[in-house]
């Protein structure tokens, strides 16, 4: 992967197309938490602000994690629509 324009290119295609990984199901979960040090500096926002941590795997066809992430999100740079 190391190769790939992953600029330009989804993550998820150059898996499916180029590794023939095929992607089954994420577990993905949200919490809240507090902007540290670390995290201010880099979302250049008070220590303290509200942010949400939004943690996921994704897993293969054969529910083999290829996937892990973690993002540190703005609580007030987010916004979520549920359609029903």
């Amino acid at each position: 992967l190391l190769e790939e324009d992953l600029v330009n290119e989804s993550l998820y295609d150059i898996l499916k197309q180029k590794k023939g990984i095929r992607l089954s199901h994420a577990n993905r979960t949200l919490e809240m938490s507090y902007a540290t040090k670390q995290d201010a500096e880099l979302l250049e926002i008070p220590v303290g602000s509200a942010l949400f941590i939004f943690k996921g795997v994704i897993c293969d066809e054969n529910r083999k994690p290829v996937h892990r992430g973690t993002q540190r999100m703005r609580a007030d740079k987010v916004k979520f629509i549920l359609n029903y």
